[in-house]
């Protein structure tokens, strides 16, 4: 995000962390709106998998899954047409997350997937994407607090059944290891459906 690189570890951690999360309580929620809403749990999935093979930060996956929900919820998109919507949200994220020589390259993403798409398809789709975002994708998710809250989550002065904390590195390595899963799992919330209508969504068939 366009932040100091390691701004936890700054004088002004405190007021970058409380500008992330007003900014974080102003975004669109997850409405659920798509009709391919049932493919989301496999993209999700399948983003994270090429995360972690790409060796991307988490930060540039939680970006990448806020896009697709934000996107998906206002386009009616052609099945045929999702791995190329994911994957166009996920180099955008990375493009603006990392740096660029761990944006991962079109050649091993089309390794991910049956239909080869070239690079003008992954370039229309980024600039569909970024257009539909009017070019403002400094977008806080809950990754993006990881490190701040790990930084400030276990101190000297903590009690553990009222006494002080054996070992502060080993706190933190659990308080690491549970931060991590559970922000897995947040990629994964179930969403309950309810009978919405499809008025306003737009066709993706259409519009590239």
């Amino acid at each position: 995000m366009e932040v100091q690189k390691e701004w936890w570890k700054t004088q002004l951690a405190t007021d970058i962390h409380e500008t992330l999360r007003t900014k974080e309580a102003e975004l669109p929620p997850f409405k659920g709106l798509s009709p391919q809403l049932g493919l989301r749990r496999y993209l999700v999935d399948w983003l994270s998998i090429i995360n972690e093979k790409q060796g991307v930060h988490c930060t540039a996956l939680h970006l990448a899954v806020y896009l697709l929900d934000q996107f998906m919820d206002s386009y009616d998109i052609q099945e045929s047409r999702m791995h190329l919507v994911a994957l166009g949200c996920l180099l955008v994220a990375c493009k603006f997350e990392e740096e660029e020589r761990r944006v991962p390259r079109i050649k091993k993403l089309n390794q991910y997937v049956r239909e080869v798409y070239s690079e003008e398809e992954y370039l229309q789709m980024e600039l569909t994407i970024l257009k539909f975002f009017q070019w403002n994708i400094s977008l806080p998710t809950p990754a993006h607090f990881l490190d701040y809250y790990m930084t400030e989550g276990v101190s000297q002065s903590d009690l553990h059944a009222g006494y002080p904390v054996c070992s502060v590195n080993k706190s933190r390595l659990y308080l690491e290891k549970y931060c991590h899963y559970f922000l897995e799992v947040s990629l994964q919330g179930e969403y309950k459906l309810v009978r919405k209508t499809r008025t306003g969504l737009k066709d993706m068939s259409t519009s590239i």
